[in-house]
């Protein structure tokens, strides 16, 4: 039986970088109660990404993103780094590490975006999977341990697929906003309509954490 917490319409889990490191993982590491279980704490390098969303504690719905504690020892047989490989791929860091700060400046910790590759490095087909690692300061600062990170885990939507979602409507058809058809339709290829039509949608949009560079190689699997 699935015990999960369902959260009623309306009603989401979506908590700010700076919560998810002073509230939850500060806590979390010191012993501290929570005040819910709304965090499963899962080791994610055991599972594919697609495996994780029936792992989280909330059953949120596939366009929303699910949240692990995560400590793992995985390391290559040479040198201390992570090895962030799955059963059917692997994680690859992608762009630098960005500080998290409080409202007077001081840093929190730091934030690590990495994105799911299918297949081995550094061959690898990039999917739409992306993770964001949240570690305390104190972390970056051993570089022999794996301390306990908090994860946001996100299965991006195109912005065809979400334009389609959110109106309902047929696969190669929106709502026309001219008068040159008589059906009053226009196809999905108009990108003058569906980029600001997509633009408003509600929903978790990564584009600026994110910046791929597929002319690197990257055979270690990961970027520290």
């Amino acid at each position: 039986m699935d015990m999960r917490m369902v959260l009623p319409p309306g009603f989401r889990f979506y908590p700010t970088d700076e919560e998810l490191l002073v509230f939850y993982l500060k806590r979390k590491t010191a012993g501290m109660e929570l005040h819910s279980n709304v965090i499963a704490e899962v080791d994610l390098y055991k599972h594919d990404p697609w495996e994780l969303p029936n792992l989280s504690c909330i059953a949120n719905r596939e366009t929303e993103a699910w949240y692990f504690f995560h400590s793992s020892d995985k390391k290559y047989p040479k040198g201390h780094r992570t090895n962030r490989a799955t059963h059917s791929g692997y994680w690859k860091a992608t762009g630098r590490d960005r500080s998290i700060c409080d409202s007077q400046s001081r840093v929190l910790g730091f934030k690590k975006t990495l994105v799911f590759y299918e297949g081995r490095a550094p061959s690898g087909a990039r999917t739409d999977w992306v993770m964001h690692e949240y570690q305390p300061v104190s972390a970056s600062l051993d570089r022999l341990s794996q301390p306990l990170v908090v994860c946001r885990i996100v299965k991006k939507r195109s912005k065809r697929s979400s334009l389609q979602a959110s109106l309902k409507l047929p696969s190669a058809e929106v709502p026309s906003t001219g008068s040159s058809s008589s059906t009053g339709w226009t196809s999905l290829n108009d990108t003058a309509l569906v980029e600001p039509v997509a633009r408003r949608q509600h929903e978790v949009d990564l584009s600026d954490d994110i910046v791929f560079d597929d002319s690197r190689k990257d055979a270690a699997l990961e970027e520290e």
